[in-house]
């Protein structure tokens, strides 16, 4: 898995890119890639996001 961003320039989307090549949009739940996000244990949220709803997201 990469973390991407994606989208219009200077609009872009947090995203995901999966090892299966699916993109996963996760700007519902992560604003960016930022410090705040990796401050505050983001990586351990992106995972527990993706294992409980990850087929839910939008791709």
């Amino acid at each position: 898995m990469k973390l991407i961003r994606f989208g219009e320039f200077r609009q872009e989307k947090p995203g995901v890119l999966l090892d299966s090549g699916v993109r996963k949009d996760l700007s519902g739940a992560f604003s960016d890639w930022d410090s705040d996000f990796f401050d505050n244990d983001g990586l351990a949220k992106l995972a527990d996001i993706l294992a409980s709803r990850g087929d839910e997201l939008p791709e």
